[in-house]
């Protein structure tokens, strides 16, 4: 069906589009570009927790895209008109950098994407100027190679002259990476595709940042899912982006991975892992409050593959996703209109094609592209050939407009059957022949793009197996030199501990000697001391006999003295 030919990634590009372009210094609990998949509880918590004006300014702008994506504008735009009341200085640069950023995300558009840009290149900012080159060619990705290849070019012109080295810088380089790969997946243009697919898968392999390195895996698992041929790889690094958030239990993030491996299962026709992997997005959904407009992708996805009904799926349009999205009118009546097409229910069909021709001019311009084809189909089905043809030459025109082959293929072949059943033959076969054109037109790029992503894929092979034995030379020239180097610190251990032993022989030699030396001075002090000593002896010796002969010598006059006294006494006595 037409309604459901849009590439899943595509519808979802507006949800998912900068994966790491944040300011340094940004920490948020929810992670910015993932607002739909995180209740508003969560993200009011983050508001509650701000503290400077940057952390303000990205929590009103998570909370205003929140509520933009679940249709409640009111909220979304209250929110939003929050930033401008944040008091920022005229120098902070920086700050109303990040606010142009908001209103370039909040409200998408060409011009505010260039304002954006003039800003930073006004003021000098490196890292804005690659945020806002890498926006466009993101914008331009899907609508204008040319455009968008522009623009990533630039950026690349941009980093190679950045010269400062942060952790956002090696952010935005990876999404360059993969911005210029997807840009190159589109182009089939295998050189410099394999060349940015390398470098993305580097950051993989190092071990440095665990934050890039799952960076780099989400970025993979997507680039391989825009590449037509290659829904194997995507689910294998699908699967890795699922397995790291599952072991570092991120619940918020697992549900994101779990829907990208559901649309994967999905598309490769394995409906029995896409079961398992829906239903646990609807446990996550549920546990984690997060109902986001995501719901009604993976609606519209089991409504294909038969796991919802198509009264349940009006059902949930009817209530708005349980009373969780709070869907337009106008929104909802184009959606039904495609369901009930889906299913060839055409009376109920045409009371909802009524009800869209009041609002056709309220449609997107897609919307008004499947709007013409179904209303044709309607037409056709009823006989009613010229109203057919009006909606189909409108079809057609607007294929031409987008340069879109297979709008423009479908409008001719119908044109064809819908002028043949009117029997304007002439007209039918003119339109027969365009149909043959661009059929051939649209095969040989098929063809050539066959072909181009079969040598890609044999180049790619080739070049990873290079990359990879470079990678393996690498490490053993890397071993060789840790051992090395483990070798020469060895050496140097060994001659420094040489060293310590000599040096503490040299310091116990020094102290044995200072011992001694000391000892020697200690005994010659007390060889000092015991010669005086004796010297004094000898001096108290020799005064000693000194004295004692002193004393004798004046003992014998005393005792003379004393005896002629004797002899007096007795002499007077006798007297």
């Amino acid at each position: 069906m037409y309604a459901h030919r849009i590439n899943y990634f595509f519808c979802m590009k507006r949800f998912i589009m900068l994966l790491l372009l944040l300011l340094a210094g940004l920490e948020v609990k929810a992670q910015l570009e993932y607002e739909d998949y995180y209740s508003d509880q969560d993200l009011k918590s983050i508001l509650l927790q701000a503290r400077t004006p940057a952390e303000q300014i990205d929590a009103y702008g998570m909370l205003a895209i929140h509520y933009q994506g679940i249709h409640q504008d009111s909220l979304a735009d209250l929110y939003f008109n929050k930033i401008s009341k944040i008091p920022v200085q005229v120098h902070h640069i920086n700050l109303t950098a990040r606010i142009l950023w908001w209103d370039m995300r909040y409200s998408a558009n060409e011009e505010k994407s260039y304002k954006y840009l003039q800003f930073a290149e006004d003021h000098n900012l490196e890292m804005d100027k690659m945020v806002a080159h890498l926006f466009l060619s993101e914008d331009f990705i899907h609508s204008d190679l040319t455009q968008a290849e522009k623009h990533v070019l630039i950026a690349k012109d941009i980093l190679e002259c950045w010269e400062s080295d942060t952790l956002a810088k090696d952010s935005i380089r990876l999404k360059f990476y993969s911005t210029a790969a997807h840009i190159y997946v589109h182009k089939q243009d295998g050189i410099p595709l394999i060349h940015y697919l390398l470098l993305t898968q580097d950051y993989v392999e190092q071990d440095k940042r665990e934050s890039l390195k799952v960076s780099a895996i989400s970025h993979l698992a997507d680039i391989y899912s825009e590449w037509a041929g290659q829904p194997k790889k995507a689910i294998v690094w699908a699967n890795k982006l699922y397995d790291h958030y599952l072991n570092t239990h991120q619940p918020n993030k697992r549900l994101v991975a779990a829907f990208s491996l559901a649309f994967l299962y999905s598309n490769l026709g394995d409906t029995a892992m896409a079961i398992s992997y829906f239903r646990e997005i609807d446990n996550l959904r549920d546990s984690l409050h997060a109902y986001g407009f995501y719901q009604n992708f993976i609606a519209n996805k089991k409504l294909q593959i038969g796991l919802l009904s198509t009264p349940q799926m009006i059902q949930l349009l009817d209530n708005h996703f349980n009373q969780h999205l709070f869907l337009h009118s106008d929104w909802t009546i184009m959606a039904k209109a495609g369901i009930y097409f889906q299913v060839r229910q055409w009376d109920s069909l045409g009371l909802y094609l009524s009800k869209l021709k009041a609002i056709k001019t309220n449609l997107t311009f897609k919307d008004n592209q499947e709007y013409n084809f179904i209303l044709a189909q309607y037409h056709l089905r009823n006989k009613e050939y010229d109203n057919a043809i009006v909606s189909l030459k409108e079809l057609l025109q607007q294929g031409r407009k987008e340069g879109n082959l297979s709008t423009m293929l479908s409008a001719l072949y119908f044109l064809s059957t819908a002028n043949g059943d009117k029997k304007d033959y002439k007209q039918a076969n003119e339109y027969l022949w365009d149909y043959v054109y661009y059929k051939d037109s649209l095969n040989q790029m098929k063809n050539k793009d066959e072909v181009a992503s079969l040598e890609i894929e044999k180049l790619l092979a080739f070049q990873e197996n290079a990359h990879h034995t470079k990678q393996v030379q690498q490490e053993a020239e890397q071993a060789r030199i840790t051992l090395r180097n483990k070798y020469w610190v060895l050496g140097l251990l060994t001659g420094l501990l040489v060293l310590l032993v000599i040096a503490g022989l040299l310091w116990h030699n020094y102290r044995v000697k200072l011992r001694s030396e000391l000892a020697i001075k200690k005994a010659y002090q007390e060889l000092k001391v015991t010669q005086a000593q004796l010297i004094q002896s000898e001096k108290m010796a020799s005064l000693g006999e000194l004295t004692a002969g002193i004393a004798h010598e004046i003992q014998n006059p005393l005792n003379f003295v004393n005896n002629f006294s004797e002899v007096n006494k007795e002499l007077l006595a006798e007297m």
